[in-house]
């Protein structure tokens, strides 16, 4: 599994100092790129190292409502909220190229 160029980022952002968590938090970084692009935000926005700042806010989101049981209910709850929206900002914003555009053939 290649160490994502995001992975420093996220660690910060969920106060992770030391490599022990590293493979699990990439996990979490796959899956959050993984549903954006199910979703239908365009691969360009989350490919590794050229995320755009809106992706980069969905990644870490994503880490932070996934990330630890000490997580509480309602912390988790913002968070995934706070995901969900940044997601629907990436999809609704098809002129700037965040969004997969689809044609009639498709």
């Amino acid at each position: 599994m290649a160490t994502p160029t995001i992975l420093p980022t996220v660690k910060t952002a969920l106060g992770i100092t030391s490599s022990a968590f590293d493979e699990l938090v990439t996990i979490y970084i796959d899956a959050a790129r993984q549903d954006l692009l199910r979703a239908g935000v365009d691969s360009t926005v989350v490919e590794d190292g050229s995320e755009l700042p809106l992706a980069k806010a969905a990644i870490i989101a994503y880490a932070q409502s996934h990330f630890g049981i000490e997580v509480d209910k309602d912390q988790a709850i913002r968070l995934t909220d706070s995901y969900n929206r940044i997601t629907l900002d990436l999809l609704s914003h098809i002129e700037t190229g965040y969004l997969t555009e689809v044609t009639e053939d498709e």
